[in-house]
């Protein structure tokens, strides 16, 4: 039979249970006087003497079987010690003394065999503590030190020697709380646990190791063991290296910080949906700047931005909703204010993918562009206005049109002026057109030889080209430079060339201009 340190049983063997007529399903946890009654008090001398003194006590106890024949039992209760050197628990080994010697001899053999099973397996026991890869410490009711193992000192940085001297107060410990700051020694977790008797869980703490020059942190765990009447018999506790975790976690902490800074900032609108764009992950509160609504509508309610969009884009949004999940979505529409207020809006999507390729959240970036847009309106406007002005064209009469040209004549203007001259013709159906050179500075090959492609590109429309303002020098360069201009009809000046040409369209419609 076993006792624990509560003097309950713990075991009894199938002969101890025939023998005394026992049911061993319900035997555990049974105090001796719960089974043997009045003639108890023996059983639990001896238990209580041999957990007290440490020493094995042999005695013949007298007793009715179960048969209720009289049997002699001769016992031994041995004493069996745990990693700390206390009893843990007391081995009864009774011998019938009824029979024969030669059972005693057995039973003697049976009893030495247990006695060197049960210490190899301490031995075992010990060994797999001393290795384990959790740190493992164990200190008796008042904090001295009862157990350490290897990979405990590995990452406390210290020696059991330096274990064995330090209590768990002791200022000499140097660690820091979870958020990196010095710890004070009473706050340490074994300290906690002596103060209050009771469970520290999932404590993380972090220590620098001088040795190694590093700093580990360390999930601590403890928990008080009891004896039956509820007395603390020791401190356990379990240490984890959580460095790894503890340094990710940090630093994604550090970038959500820097992202909420970011997204809490910036003017535009960051958003974030679930993977179907049902629900609003986030919005950041540029939201409110723009959308002028809360943010709080739109976690409640994802399609309140639509409400706001003007109903004229709406279609236009919905349609393009489905490329968010490509990558594809990019579009402008209006926002319709509460106040009144329309803001034109440029919106970008893009899919988050997992490992495996599944979209698991969508983003985006929503920006208002009411002043870009009417500023690059203003710009384009700004444009055409100037590029009528450095090409203007007058109607002067019925069918008769005047270009004065005033400034360097580049390629790109060339251009200009011919799309200018083309239009012009079109829409007032002119049939002439003169093209004033007062003002242009130079007149080389590449001006004359736009003058000529606006000459023919006239005459495929049905007009005539009339070139006035051609002064001495400009017609030596023409000249000297080669070129047969003999296909323009000119005139020394604009007014000559308007007096000329409405003279000629008065003799008739169709009539060719003279030279």
């Amino acid at each position: 039979m076993v006792y624990d340190t509560a003097r309950r049983f713990v075991y009894a063997n199938p002969a101890a249970c025939g023998l005394l007529g026992w049911d061993a399903a319900g035997l555990a946890g049974k105090l001796p006087r719960d089974l043997y009654g009045d003639r108890a008090s023996s059983f639990e001398q001896c238990v209580e003497r041999a957990f007290s003194s440490g020493e094995v006590v042999q005695v013949v106890h007298k007793i009715r079987g179960g048969a209720g024949a009289v049997v002699y039992l001769d016992t031994s209760y041995t004493p069996v010690r745990g990693a700390d050197g206390g009893v843990s628990f007391v081995v009864s080994l009774g011998r019938d003394m009824t029979d024969t010697s030669a059972r005693w001899r057995e039973l003697e053999d049976t009893v030495a065999r247990r006695t060197r099973d049960l210490t190899a397996m301490e031995s075992r026991f010990d060994v797999l503590l001393r290795n384990l890869q959790i740190g493992l410490v164990i200190r008796g009711p008042r904090g001295e030190m009862r157990f350490v193992n290897r990979r405990a000192l590995e990452l406390l940085g210290v020696t059991e020697a330096q274990m064995h001297g330090r209590a768990p107060n002791d200022p000499g410990w140097v660690m820091l709380g979870e958020d990196g700051k010095p710890l004070p020694a009473e706050q340490s977790p074994m300290a906690r646990a002596l103060a209050t008797g009771g469970l520290v869980p999932a404590m993380i703490i972090g220590v620098d190791r001088p040795k190694s020059a590093d700093r580990v942190w360390i999930l601590v765990n403890v928990m008080a063991q009891r004896d039956a009447a509820g007395t603390i018999e020791q401190y356990v506790a379990t240490l984890s290296d959580v460095t790894e975790a503890q340094n990710a976690t940090r630093a994604l902490a550090e970038r959500e910080e820097t992202f909420r800074l970011l997204a809490e900032t910036i003017s535009d609108v960051f958003w974030m949906t679930d993977a179907r764009g049902k629900a609003v992950v986030y919005v950041s509160p540029g939201y409110e700047n723009v959308w002028g609504r809360s943010r709080a509508a739109l976690y409640e309610k994802r399609a309140d931005f639509l409400d706001a969009i003007h109903p004229d884009d709406r279609a236009v949004v919905l349609e393009a909703l489905p490329l968010q999940e490509l990558g594809q979505y990019d579009i402008e529409y209006r926002v319709m204010r509460p106040d009144g207020a329309i803001r034109w809006v440029r919106d970008r999507a893009y899919p988050v993918k997992d490992a495996s390729g599944e979209v698991v959240r969508m983003v985006g970036l929503a920006s208002d562009i009411t002043e870009p847009r009417a500023a690059s309106d203003l710009i384009r406007r700004q444009a055409d206005a100037l590029r009528e002005l450095s090409t203007p064209l007058v109607p002067i009469g019925h069918g008769v049109l005047a270009m004065p040209i005033v400034g360097v004549l580049d390629s790109a203007r060339a251009r200009q002026v011919l799309e200018t001259l083309l239009e012009g013709i079109v829409r007032h159906a002119a049939e002439v057109v003169i093209l004033d050179v007062t003002g242009v500075g130079v007149v080389d090959a590449q001006v004359a030889s736009a003058l000529v492609s606006a000459t023919q590109a006239a005459r495929l429309l049905g007009a005539e080209v009339l070139l006035t303002g051609l002064r001495p020098d400009v017609a030596h360069t023409i000249v000297g430079l080669g070129l047969d201009l003999g296909t323009l009809v000119t005139r020394s000046t604009l007014e000559m060339g308007i007096r000329w040409a409405l003279s000629e369209r008065k003799r008739g419609k169709n009539a060719p201009l003279k030279k």
